[in-house]
């Protein structure tokens, strides 16, 4: 059974969700690809405010490349601090 639309007045007012993320917040992408997908989370901001990365089963690169593209022009993660974890596909 489908899930009913939400009203707008139940979702709140529009807002950019990168702008309103905070540094406690774990964010969460999953890229649908074709016949697999690509799960991206950013973790919470360590002490020294670094956020980590773990990315789960890449399948193609270039939608994670963009993501990951415009994540690091806001200043959301630490390209240098990344974690891997899943299966990957030959």
């Amino acid at each position: 059974m489908a899930a009913p639309d939400l009203p707008q007045a139940a979702l709140g007012a529009p807002q950019d969700f990168l702008a309103a993320a905070r540094p406690q917040d774990l964010l969460y992408w999953v890229l649908s690809v074709g016949d697999g997908d690509t799960q991206l989370l950013i973790l919470p901001a360590l002490p020294d405010g670094r956020r980590p990365g773990l990315i789960v089963d890449v399948i193609r690169h270039a939608k994670l490349a963009k993501l990951l593209g415009d994540l690091q022009v806001r200043e959301l993660w630490d390209p240098g601090y990344w974690h891997t974890s899943g299966a990957f596909n030959p």
